[in-house]
């Protein structure tokens, strides 16, 4: 039954098209960071949450492992994770580095205009947010 069950935890990841692999890549060269994104298949994985009380279970982890075996599966040559800066001991950043990702850049108030012009509220900073994005990188050697 439908019913009694639970999300406990949600995962955005897919590969990027052309027109959001050129964001990224504007992104990089406006912080110096020469990555040729154009050139490879990247699957980028965006979002994951879990809720507060499954936490420190391994389900974020699990989570994105099964979506970095699909991306590779859909021909992805590299994954690109993108984070927040969390002091919070359930940020994703511990859990990227422990999959092999590599913190390529941080970037100060990366969502400030986008949260203007979508008026979302961030959990961190309310509106407009201040937190500052990490990307992290990875080949798809799975």
């Amino acid at each position: 039954s439908l019913i009694n069950q639970t999300l406990i935890g949600v995962m955005l990841a897919y590969p990027l098209d052309e027109e959001t692999t050129s964001k990224y890549a504007r992104t990089f060269q406006e912080h110096n960071l020469s990555i040729s994104l154009s050139d490879f298949r990247i699957g980028l994985i965006k979002s994951v949450a879990v809720r507060p009380e499954y936490r420190h279970r391994g389900i974020g982890t699990e989570l994105t492992i099964e979506s970095m075996v699909r991306l590779k599966m859909m021909s992805c040559d590299f994954f690109l994770a993108v984070s927040w800066v969390s002091n919070k001991p359930d940020s994703s950043q511990k859990m990227f580095e422990k999959l092999g990702f590599k913190n390529i850049l941080s970037v100060t108030d990366y969502w400030t205009q986008d949260s203007i012009k979508e008026r979302y509220l961030c959990p961190n900073c309310g509106n407009p947010c201040h937190c500052t994005a990490i990307f992290y990188f990875r080949k798809a050697d799975l």
